[in-house]
């Protein structure tokens, strides 16, 4: 879990940084190494939204509101809100 930690952290340092390759990359390693993340699916969803890939993004949010609702759920209450606000759901 610590170094899907390390790698989102780098994917969101690239993401400002405009490397969206880079950003995309360790996102998507970030999510393979911690498949319950919630923080790691946002992240990719972020960047796939970033170098448009909307349908991707989509996917990820909606994976990380299901994690958010049914992986330990009452540490998840900030998640919920930010991620359906970036599906726009209400």
């Amino acid at each position: 879990m610590a170094a899907a930690v390390g790698h989102s952290q780098k994917a969101g340092d690239y993401l400002e940084a405009k490397q969206l390759d880079s950003a995309l990359a360790e996102a998507q390693t970030a999510v393979e190494l911690a498949p319950a993340s919630v923080k790691a699916y946002v992240m990719l969803g972020d960047i796939q939204k970033a170098v448009g890939q909307p349908e991707q993004a989509q996917h990820s949010y909606e994976t990380a509101l299901h994690l958010a609702q049914t992986v330990a759920p009452e540490y998840q209450i900030g998640w919920v809100e930010t991620v359906r606000a970036k599906l726009a759901i209400k």
